[in-house]
């Protein structure tokens, strides 16, 4: 017991060392210049949120599954790479048929419309489903009882497979999504933020409410 309760204050006096002195650096931070540290915190708040919805993918596949799979952020890069097929350059995925979407909801200065890039994310999303679908029958599925290391194995060379197709198709190079909204951005206490990290956190949260709802 009194080992326990040993451990239990060195493990609290270590949490208090770590948290007392970073609290202490953001409130300086604060006093010293709040639009910075504003901007920096929405930033970081951003990124989290698309980490947050990258790891609920992976809870989610292993509560369906009981797969760790380490393939789950090779598969949302693919995603994203759908998306900038079907918006950026306007053709349907592994084709070069051309989006209708882009067509018919076209923008007068030759882009495309909320409607037209939503419904294009939508069909994105089809062939990420259908590309996860095929990895499931042709390399998941005869796992099955198999133990579980190895299928994390498995999961791991999938991960190292999706990443070189992504790079090769990307050439390495930045890609657009063509949201609507674009770079436009927005000033708040001084701090100038991106719509893109109010995207990314309002996703996070439709999507920890939809998990909680079905659960």
């Amino acid at each position: 017991m009194q080992s326990l309760l040993n451990r239990f204050s060195t493990g609290s006096l270590f949490l208090v060392g770590l948290i007392v002195p970073a609290t202490i650096f953001l409130i300086l931070q604060v006093i010293n210049d709040p639009s910075l540290f504003f901007q920096t915190f929405m930033k970081a708040v951003g990124l989290g949120s698309v980490y947050a919805i990258v790891a609920l993918g992976f809870v989610l596949i292993f509560k369906a599954t009981q797969v760790v799979n380490f393939a789950q952020g090779g598969l949302a890069v693919s995603g994203a790479l759908f998306v900038s097929f079907m918006v950026a350059d306007e053709h349907i995925p592994f084709t070069t048929i051309q989006n209708p979407l882009a067509v018919w909801f076209e923008t007068a200065d030759g882009g495309i419309s909320w409607i037209g890039w939503g419904l294009s994310v939508m069909v994105a999303l089809v062939f990420a489903a259908l590309l996860g679908l095929i990895i499931e029958r042709l390399a998941i599925r005869p796992m099955v009882g198999q133990p579980l290391f190895s299928v994390a194995v498995i999961t791991l060379g999938l991960e190292i497979m999706l990443r070189t197709f992504n790079n090769d198709t990307a050439e390495t190079q930045f890609r657009e999504v063509n949201v609507p909204w674009g770079r436009e951005s927005f000033v708040l206490f001084g701090a100038t933020i991106n719509w893109s990290i109010i995207a990314a956190m309002v996703t996070a949260v439709f999507c920890f409410v939809g998990v909680l709802f079905f659960y």
